[in-house]
C-alpha cells in the first residue's frame, strides 16, 4: 500500500531559487486531531483537525495554537491530542502540549515519543528559520485538508503586505480548513511561518504566523532557529506544477494497533487491628513484532486506591501497571478496589 502526497519535486527551482532535496520532508508532516473525553462516560469526542511539522527526531512538533486549544473555554473536560506522521492513515499516537506562545502569537509546541518517530521511519525533519519575510515573497504552504480521503497538499502563493498589527503576514495562499498549523516554506525549503487561517468568505485573503515570534519556543526544544536574513524571492515568478510522489509505509510492518486490557481487583477487609495497604503489579506484553509506545489508563471505578502508575520497558516489549489498595481493619470492614481499562498503543518494532 502506498500513500499519495502532493509535494514539490526534489531539485525543482521555485522562482529561480533551488529547492533542496530534503526541503519538504512529507514524512515529517503531522496530521493532528484534538478531542475531549467525557469525565463521566469516558466517551471521546473529536473537536477539530489540523496540521503540524516535526522539527527533530525527539518528537517535537510545531503547530497552531488555535488547533491545540480549540474552544478550550467553551468545551471543558480532559483533552487528548493524537498525531499521525507520513500520512493521515498512519497509526495515531498521543501527544502532549509542551508550551504555547502567549497573546496573539498562534504557535504551540507539542511532543510525541521518540519511539513513535522511529516507528514511523522518519529520516528527515523540517528546518525552522526565524526571519522576517519580504512583502511580496513567494512561499508554499503544506497541510492536510479536512476529509478522511484527502492527501496532504502544497499550495503556492505570495506574501501580500507587511506584518500586520496582529503579528501575522497577509497572503494570497489559499489555505483550506485542516491546513492550520502546517508549515510555510520559503524558496530555500526552510519553514518560515505557520498556516494561521483565512478571512471568512475570502479564501485568497489568508494569514501566516511568522516563526520568529515563536523563536524561544522552538529553541526550548533544543533546536536552533536561525534568524539571519536570506535574499527573499520576489514575485511574480512562475511556480512549478504539482507533482505526486509516493511515500511508502514502513516496510514489513505487522498489524500493530490499539488494544484494551481490563484490570479489576478488590482487596477485602482484613482481620487486623489497623488498615492494611498492599501494592499490586500487572504486566502488559506487546504483540509479536510490535512495541508499546503508550498506555492510557481509564479508571471506571475505584475506592481507597492510589495510582495507577505506568512504566514502559525501554525496548517497548512490555509495560507494568502498579497501584495500591487499602482496606479497613476488622472493626470497620471497608474494602479497597480498582477497575481500570488500559488503552495500549503499539507500533511496529522497527
Amino acid at each position: 500500500m502506498e500513500f499519495a502526497l502532493y509535494v514539490l519535486a526534489a531539485g525543482v527551482a521555485l522562482g529561480g531559487l533551488p529547492i533542496q532535496a530534503n526541503a519538504q520532508p512529507m514524512e515529517a508532516l503531522a496530521y493532528i486531531r484534538v478531542g475531549v473525553t467525557d469525565p463521566i462516560t469516558q466517551a471521546e469526542k473529536e473537536l477539530t483537525q489540523g496540521s503540524g511539522f516535526l522539527i527533530d527526531r525527539e518528537g517535537h512538533i510545531v503547530t497552531a495554537k488555535h488547533v491545540v486549544l480549540f474552544k478550550e473555554k467553551e468545551i471543558p473536560g480532559p483533552r487528548w491530542i493524537r498525531v499521525a506522521l507520513r500520512d493521515r492513515g498512519s497509526f495515531p499516537v498521543n501527544a502532549q502540549v509542551v508550551r504555547c506562545e502567549t497573546d496573539s502569537v498562534d504557535i504551540c509546541l507539542i511532543r510525541i515519543q521518540r519511539a513513535s518517530v522511529d516507528a514511523a521511519n522518519v529520516k528527515t525533519v523540517f528546518q525552522p528559520v526565524c526571519r522576517p519575510l519580504g512583502d511580496t515573497e513567494r512561499v508554499v504552504a503544506l497541510g492536510f485538508p479536512f476529509g478522511q480521503q484527502n492527501p496532504a497538499i502544497r499550495v503556492p502563493g505570495d506574501i501580500t503586505g507587511p506584518l500586520a498589527t496582529d503579528n501575522k503576514y497577509p497572503s494570497n495562499v489559499q489555505i483550506v480548513p485542516g491546513m492550520s498549523g502546517g508549515p510555510v516554506v520559503d524558496g530555500y525549503g526552510d519553514v518560515v511561518a505557520v498556516n494561521a487561517g483565512a478571512a471568512t468568505g475570502f479564501p485568497t485573503f489568508t494569514f501566516l504566523q511568522p516563526l520568529f515570534y515563536g523563536e524561544s519556543l522552538v529553541r526550548s526544544s533544543g533546536q536552533q532557529c536561525p534568524s539571519g536574513a536570506k535574499p527573499p524571492q520576489i514575485g511574480p515568478a512562475s511556480l512549478p506544477t504539482n507533482e505526486i510522489v509516493r511515500v511508502p509505509p514502513v516496510a514489513n510492518s505487522p498489524a500493530c494497533g490499539t488494544k484494551e486490557q481490563i484490570v479489576s481487583r478488590t482487596q477485602p477487609s482484613q482481620n487486623e487491628a489497623a488498615p492494611t495497604a498492599k501494592d499490586y503489579y500487572e504486566l502488559i506484553e506487546a504483540d509479536k513484532g510490535c512495541r508499546i509506545v503508550s498506555v492510557n489508563p481509564e479508571t471506571r471505578s475505584a475506592n481507597n486506591s492510589s495510582g495507577p502508575n505506568i512504566t514502559i520497558a525501554p525496548d517497548g516489549t512490555k509495560a507494568q501497571v502498579s497501584y495500591s489498595l487499602r482496606s479497613g481493619p476488622f472493626f470497620d470492614r471497608y474494602r479497597g478496589w480498582i477497575d481500570l481499562k488500559l488503552i495500549v498503543n503499539q507500533q511496529p518494532n522497527t
